[in-house]
């Protein structure tokens, strides 16, 4: 496939890669901070204003133009056992699962297997009229009008099959009309990790591991399973403190999140998937491009496209996961520059998506955020 140039609606914020863009120094730096190394930039940033608010770890990679700038990992990917992270350590990564759902339906989508205009009921079976009839492409930009969730904290810890997760919808009552408007649904890519098992005529870890990581050579991108040597440890943070994630069965988080990796396997895969060689240049188009009612929340499908504070256009994904972690994963098509920050605490820290990225871009930093 040849790279794609298709529209792009925006950009958002978060990690992007390059040491100095255009030979500008770093606005607002002194010149000594400048001249150091992208390395030893973001280490300074990721100490002072992560991990200093109590974040156990932080993952960073950068990669500009398929040359991979940095990576770098920080603090203790467990805090109770006072382990060690590592560039190998592994973190889910929440709602940027979504994005590789939307890669896997579009692939189906490619070979012919359905269509963007497909009601779900044409390919999964026991869904009520109401949601029988909302189609592929609502699902993927969340303009079906399916609740934000249909799962049972309850029964969070059980696992579930696609069929018993299809039943759990089917119970639930509509938000909205379809394709009215813009409300972000779980559910909906709940429903379109069953149907890359039913279209495609395997599990979605195998989906995932056959038609993304391995033709990208991603050695650690898969579903999250049990428990396993090399995943970082999640907490909820609050006021500087540690405690429990909620949590929830790896299964109840088909196609909506649930997928593992790290940092630099995240910016390996947006390179590859920028520059044509996951999606055919018409579902890359249709990804990246926010449409209809979509446009009010600048999705496409799986991620976003909106401006970055300082102006310059990105495509973001990010995520918080009740296995308490978070990612964030930006591109920046002017600059061919992809960036991922994985950490192990949720919620989402305030004020620190954008650090690494205006490290890189010579954008002066914000404030901290109290």
């Amino acid at each position: 496939m040849k790279p794609h140039n298709g529209p792009l609606a925006s950009l958002l914020l978060c990690v992007a890669a390059t040491a100095l863009v255009g030979g500008r120094p770093l606005t607002g730096a002194a010149p000594h901070q400048a001249n150091e190394p992208l390395d030893k930039r973001v280490a300074e940033v990721v100490k002072s204003r992560i991990l200093a608010q109590g974040v156990p770890s932080v993952s960073v990679a950068v990669m500009r133009d398929g040359k991979l700038l940095m990576e770098g990992a920080w603090g203790r990917a467990d805090a109770d056992k006072n382990l060690e992270a590592s560039l190998a350590t592994v973190y889910p990564i929440g709602s940027v699962s979504k994005e590789f759902t939307a890669a896997l339906v579009l692939k189906l989508v490619d070979r012919g297997r359905v269509s963007l205009t497909d009601s779900i009921g044409k390919h999964l079976q026991g869904l009520t009229a109401e949601f029988s009839g909302v189609t592929i492409e609502q699902l993927l930009n969340h303009t079906s009008g399916m609740p934000r969730d249909v799962r049972n904290p309850e029964t969070r810890f059980e696992s579930m099959s696609p069929d018993r997760l299809i039943q759990m919808t089917a119970s639930a009552k509509p938000a909205a009309k379809p394709g009215t408007t813009h409300g972000y649904s779980n559910a909906g890519y709940m429903l379109l990790g069953a149907l890359v098992e039913k279209a495609g005529g395997k599990s979605y870890g195998v989906a995932l591991h056959d038609d993304i990581a391995a033709p990208l050579g991603l050695t650690t991108l898969a579903r999250c399973g049990d428990p396993k040597p090399g995943v970082a440890t999640g907490y909820m943070l609050s006021d500087g403190k540690l405690a429990p994630p909620p949590g929830m069965h790896h299964s109840q988080l088909l196609g909506a999140g649930g997928v593992c990796t790290t940092a630099a396997d995240l910016v390996k895969w947006r390179h590859a998937l920028h520059n044509g060689r996951v999606l055919s240049a018409n579902s890359y188009a249709a990804m990246t491009t926010p449409r209809g009612p979509a446009v009010a929340g600048n999705y496409g499908f799986g991620l976003y496209a909106r401006p970055a504070p300082w102006g310059d256009m990105a495509i973001v994904g990010g995520g918080q996961a009740l296995s308490g972690h978070t990612a964030e994963l930006h591109w920046y098509p002017d600059h061919r520059l992809a960036v991922a920050l994985l950490y192990n605490v949720a919620p989402r820290v305030p004020g620190v998506a954008d650090l690494v990225p205006r490290i890189v871009l010579s954008v002066p930093l914000a404030a901290p955020k109290r």
